[in-house]
């Protein structure tokens, strides 16, 4: 198969995903998708911001050139000293990244991907950072369904038993709750390779 037919797909953010590209072995490889038609690629930042995918993460994006854009990121940007005002913005800030990567980048679908809970902070309390976490992930699944390329995504089996899945540091997943976090991944992808086609098969108003 050509390489031009090969769909690149692009999952960006945090230390979360470091992991993940480091647990992706065996039969679990590309996110367990055929290479021939899907490549996963995983770009993770221990302590990784939202400004990061700016300075950091345009260049591999431009290398790529990815259809499907997932971003797991904002946790540590919430958990900061001047939370309440970080919290009120991160919403728009991570719509503005998707389109920001619709519109420069052409990618026809992007993922907002679900904060996670966490049982201990560094700045705030650990109350407030859930409080945060929570009001975060309502108005970015509310944003997101009004705006043409761009989705959220709740992962599923995580949220309920959150503080079940992660390790003993309070913030990164266990491998039972990695194990769950691959599989939702691998949903999101999924959804955004399925909304990117039915985006496609849309007939185009040629009078305009």
């Amino acid at each position: 198969m050509d390489d031009r037919d090969v769909m690149n797909v692009m999952i960006i953010g945090h230390s979360f995903i470091r992991r993940l590209r480091d647990d992706l072995t065996g039969e679990w490889s590309n996110l367990g998708f055929d290479n021939d038609s899907i490549s996963v690629h995983c770009y993770g930042k221990g302590g990784g911001r939202l400004r990061d995918i700016y300075s950091c993460m345009s260049d591999a994006i431009s290398t790529i050139k990815p259809k499907i854009v997932l971003l797991q990121i904002g946790g540590n940007d919430i958990d900061s000293r001047d939370f309440e005002n970080v919290r009120d913005r991160l919403a728009r800030d991570l719509i503005s990244i998707a389109q920001w990567l619709r519109e420069g980048f052409s990618v026809q679908q992007v993922g907002i991907m679900q904060l996670f809970y966490r049982g201990k902070t560094r700045h705030i309390t650990v109350q407030d950072y859930n409080h945060s976490v929570d009001s975060v992930n309502d108005v970015v699944k509310s944003m997101c369904g009004s705006i043409e390329g761009c989705f959220y995504w709740r992962h599923k089996g995580l949220k309920d038993a959150a503080f079940d899945c992660l390790c003993k540091d309070g913030v990164h997943l266990s491998d039972k709750g990695l194990r769950k976090y691959k599989y939702s991944v691998r949903g999101a992808v999924l959804w955004g390779l399925t909304s990117a086609n039915r985006e496609a098969a849309k007939p185009r108003d040629r009078s305009v």
